[in-house]
């Protein structure tokens, strides 16, 4: 997917509320309960709410969705009023804190790396051509028994980044524990994948099922499968998608939530694949990303907010909480330019003892 100047969703903007609407951010600072939720999502949309210009016998803009714990709503400009007037209009609002262009973020796709180790593991025997048993405890100038998993075909592929950040001096401390929760904020993930097996926890979507142009002609769901928002975070499919951003076919690789989830916490010693950097801990998936590698502010935002615990916006109508929030917050993705929304989350994530 590429991204430019037209990064920025048509017609939504994002509102930020002034303390006292609700009082929002204070009510996040401590954790927040669904009910207080709801009382917040009321009262912000009677703040914004109840002043809202007509233009033509038509009203300015929409709430299509607020996040209580951020004090931020999702609004959307009528077709065929000014933008200018509607923002003016909703800037007069005392309750207003200030307006931006909600707007579309990117996975941050892996780039093959050209380091001298990665190549020299590449070209070394695997097990079945040239011995089993490869072991790569020299690289790593240690006389130690290492401790890299056995077993796993495409280990050695992958072990130059592990020694890169020296994975076996924590790999003899621990190799993860499943009481740590991970929280990967991306397209979603495979359930039926092998190396996600006892790795998973609940997660939820909020990728929603607006129509993508096909190149050929016609349309296909953004996310994929056209079920919208819900607690499915899977990926059924991965579009390739052209410089004009449309959709030439299905990818040949997997979702970018699955590679991320797999670098972290990909099992080991199960006799496929690779492992992880961690395969010990869990893993929660939270979709913010459609098929073709894109998501809004204002979802990714809530996505951070759900990890770390809060009640947000189900996209359905109602609220919905993580069992348990994450310890840990993965964000392999960003956008040109920087965002409030995504700022407050982050901040309020760490308030609550979170690692992004």
């Amino acid at each position: 997917m590429s991204s430019g100047a037209d990064d920025e969703i048509p017609r939504e903007y994002l509102v930020r509320l002034e303390a006292g609407a609700g009082d929002p951010v204070s009510a996040a600072r401590d954790g927040m309960s669904v009910q207080e939720a709801r009382a917040i999502d009321s009262s912000m949309r009677e703040a914004l709410g109840g002043s809202v210009a007509m233009f033509g016998g038509v009203p300015a803009w929409e709430i299509l969705d607020v996040s209580p714990a951020l004090g931020i709503a999702r609004v959307r400009i009528a077709d065929g009023v000014s933008e200018g007037d509607a923002l003016a209009d909703l800037g007069a609002n005392p309750a207003v804190r200030e307006i931006e262009s909600n707007r579309r973020w990117y996975g941050i796709e892996p780039i093959r790396s050209r380091d001298p180790a990665a190549m020299q593991l590449a070209d070394l025997p695997r097990d079945g051509a040239g011995g089993a048993g490869f072991r790569v405890a020299a690289l790593v100038g240690s006389s130690e028994p290492p401790l890299e998993p056995s077993g796993d075909p495409l280990w050695p592929l992958f072990a130059w980044n592990y020694k890169m950040v020296w994975a076996w001096d924590a790999w003899r401390q621990t190799r993860g524990s499943g009481s740590v929760i991970v929280a990967v904020v991306d397209d979603g993930i495979r359930t039926d994948h092998p190396e996600m097996q006892g790795r998973l926890l609940p997660g939820y979507s909020f990728v929603g099922s607006d129509p993508i142009p096909l190149c050929a002609g016609g349309t296909v769901p953004a996310d994929g499968h056209g079920l919208g928002p819900g607690p499915d975070p899977n990926t059924p499919r991965r579009y390739r998608m052209s410089t004009t951003n449309c959709v030439l076919g299905d990818a040949d690789y997997g979702g970018h939530g699955l590679h991320v989830a797999g670098t972290i916490a990909g099992n080991a010693d199960n006799g496929y694949g690779g492992s992880g950097v961690a395969p010990g801990v869990s893993i929660m998936p939270v979709r913010v990303l459609g098929s073709d590698g894109s998501g809004s502010v204002f979802d990714i935002a809530d996505g951070i907010m759900y990890a770390a615990g809060y009640p947000v916006s189900d996209r359905r109508g109602d609220y919905v909480q993580a069992p348990r929030r994450a310890d840990i917050i993965n964000l392999s993705l960003g956008g040109r330019n920087p965002h409030v929304a995504t700022q407050v989350a982050v901040a309020l994530a760490e308030q609550r003892g979170l690692l992004l």
